[in-house]
């Protein structure tokens, strides 16, 4: 991930980059990643996987989201886009971004080998 060229930014500046931006950025203690983008390898791994487990948790209380969901760790923490979220009960937002969910249960990133795995 290469990071963006301002030491710290806030927050809300972040909030303001996702909203215009096409790509997406990770956000950490105030330094901001651009993500790198999937191969088409990495994307059918993802979409088996989700399919896999909707289909095993359907009916059940846990919803599953996918690669553009935003997860929010803390109030200015982590901000990233797990490959897979499950969430175990009615999902829940951050105050400061409504479109960040707080209470996942499970994230799934999966690796590539030029990253370290598979």
């Amino acid at each position: 991930m290469a990071s963006l060229p301002q030491t710290f930014v806030t927050l809300e500046q972040y909030l303001e980059l996702e909203s215009k931006s096409e790509v997406p950025h990770e956000y950490l203690d105030g330094e901001v990643f651009e993500m790198e983008a999937t191969t088409l390898r990495h994307q059918r791994i993802a979409s088996k996987l989700h399919t896999t487990i909707s289909a095993f948790l359907k009916g059940g209380l846990c919803e599953v989201f996918s690669q553009r969901s935003r997860i929010a760790t803390s109030p200015a923490g982590l901000y990233t886009y797990p490959d897979i979220v499950i969430v175990g009960d009615k999902v829940q937002v951050s105050e400061k971004d409504p479109d960040a969910i707080t209470n996942p249960k499970v994230l799934i990133e999966i690796l590539s080998p030029q990253h370290g795995g598979l």
